[in-house]
């Protein structure tokens, strides 16, 4: 008889105060790791990665991660972390690769242009071996009139 009124007892609800309330922008760090093509996903959850880096996190910093050429997109929480190494739990994971960014006019069956990311920017892009001829342009066109040009001068 005792444990049914035990169970029928309401809960207590535990009040939430406003001192423990902040903007996220105050209470942690939030970081973008732009990384090389070709890091993988399980590359991210090795400590040991961070090692140049963890010096700046503390548990609950959140890290964006974007490879140079947009491949995918990560976010990731500290768990905890050290002066060489940092723990985290992938929190997202969207494969970017599905998303097709490459563009321009193939004039060749040989070139393309592409934009891999923010560092590297517009590419002119040999297709036999992914090679990069020309980097760092500003512009879709800007990459095309230089993959015209350079077809120009190979076909001489």
């Amino acid at each position: 008889m005792a444990s049914e009124a035990i169970k029928l007892a309401p809960r207590k609800v535990i009040e939430f105060m406003e001192q423990r309330l902040s903007l996220a922008e105050h209470a942690r760090n939030l970081y973008q790791a732009t990384v090389e093509p070709g890091v993988q996903r399980e590359d991210l959850q090795d400590p040991s990665f961070w090692a140049h880096v963890s010096k700046k996190f503390e548990p609950g910093t959140m890290i964006e991660v974007v490879p140079d050429d947009f491949g995918f997109f990560c976010k990731l929480f500290v768990v905890d972390c050290g002066s060489n190494w940092a723990s985290v739990k992938e929190l997202q994971y969207v494969d970017m690769t599905l998303c097709d960014i490459r563009r321009g006019d193939d004039i060749s069956d040989g070139f393309e242009v592409a934009f891999k990311g923010s560092h590297v920017k517009w590419c002119v892009i040999r297709k036999e071996d992914k090679a990069i001829i020309k980097k760092e342009m500003g512009s879709e066109s800007e990459a095309i009139k230089a993959m015209n040009q350079h077809v120009a001068v190979i076909t001489r």
